[in-house]
């Protein structure tokens, strides 16, 4: 299965509309959007700040379009998330944030190889390791994760990755055993799916209730900002196999960082 960067971001956006299904006014949602529309318009932050929440996980939705607009670059992404005015204490859970959805896009992390990569590339690795049993049920997994002894920040964290894991990477699974925890651990948890597997894996009874017409269009103008194509112009739906194609890279290779398409299981 063929998945593109546009689909990754398709999938995103359909994991962010139905989780706030009832929600749709929801604050959080509100800012995260209102920055979203700054790339989607410019390609850049502008003069947005929002109203930072108590919790890094919260923040790091808040933070989203910029972790997806600069997720090429692990170290310049950084640099730019630096410039925010987080709370010191947050950053390290932000950035780890940031890691994983930088490292899903460029498929650094892969839904055959999570575990793996998640323990070998993040700084929360060791402690991902140390909670994962051979034949461990989701909820020894959940009592392992408290007796760690983490902040509670990263507990989140470590919940986020092993509904993943224990899901086996696939979306009924992963989101039915995130079902207990926190919302914005649903959250992330299906932010990250979409970034794995795209939006031709959201399941159909999420993602027919939806305007995917909308959303698309949304996405577009992001990814049209994102490939540095001018205000004036937008690539369309209809160009992605063109732009995807072995004949045209061959002779423009720069469009490959456009498409970015990969095999997906």
């Amino acid at each position: 299965m063929i998945v593109s960067l546009y689909h990754r971001l398709l999938g995103i956006q359909l994991a962010i509309a139905w989780h706030f299904d009832q929600e749709s006014t929801a604050p959080l949602k509100l800012e995260m959007e209102t920055l979203l529309a700054q790339f989607c318009q410019r390609g850049e932050v502008g003069n947005w700040e929002p109203t930072w929440t108590a919790d890094p996980l919260a923040n790091g939705f808040l933070l989203l379009p910029v972790f997806l607009f600069f997720h090429e670059d692990p170290d310049y992404l950084g640099d730019r998330l630096s410039a925010f005015a987080l709370p010191a204490t947050q950053q390290d859970i932000i950035f780890d944030l940031a890691q994983l959805i930088s490292g899903c896009l460029r498929e650094k992390f892969t839904s055959d190889h999570w575990v793996d990569q998640v323990i070998q590339s993040t700084r929360f690795g060791p402690g991902f390791r140390d909670c994962l049993r051979q034949g461990q049920t989701w909820h020894g997994y959940q009592k392992a994760v408290q007796t760690l002894g983490e902040p509670e920040e990263m507990q989140g964290l470590l919940l986020i990755c092993g509904a993943i894991a224990k899901g086996y990477c696939r979306w009924p699974e992963a989101l039915a055993l995130a079902q207990s925890s926190p919302a914005v651990v649903r959250l992330w948890v299906a932010i990250l799916l979409g970034a794995l597997r795209g939006d031709r894996h959201f399941p159909l009874l999420l993602s027919r209730d939806h305007n995917r017409r909308e959303i698309s269009t949304q996405v577009l103008e992001f990814w049209s900002r994102w490939s540095g194509l001018p205000l004036k112009n937008q690539l369309q739906l209809d160009q992605l196999p063109l732009i995807a194609s072995q004949s045209v890279l061959q002779y423009r290779p720069q469009l490959q960082l456009i498409s970015q398409c990969h095999s997906v299981k």
